[in-house]
């Protein structure tokens, strides 16, 4: 017989992400990425620690930023860094750690 649970893990992990925000639109970078890489798939809250770098091009601004993601461990199975390279914009992801 096997043994099931429905409770879940949260797992905060810090992660370096590039990520392209479209410019023109009025949004804010910082903001705009948190809320792009909290719709990753598990993702409970995504907070930006450092900014890294801004690459601005004509019709984005790349990003790169130190982030705290609190994620749950149920779900697709996927690693979170297939998830977070999954969200649209998203060029590199590089896990950093995880408490």
């Amino acid at each position: 017989m096997a043994i099931t649970t429905d409770e879940t893990t949260e797992l905060t992990t810090t992660a370096t992400v590039s990520i392209r925000v479209p410019t023109g639109t009025g949004t804010k970078l910082i903001p705009e990425a948190e809320t792009r890489l909290s719709r990753a798939d598990g993702v409970r809250e995504v907070r930006v620690t450092t900014l890294r770098e801004l690459a601005p091009n004509l019709s984005a601004t790349v990003i790169t930023v130190d982030v705290a993601v609190r994620s749950t461990t149920a779900g697709s199975g996927e690693g979170l860094h297939a998830r977070l390279a999954d969200v649209p914009g998203v060029e590199t992801t590089t896990i950093t750690g995880q408490e």
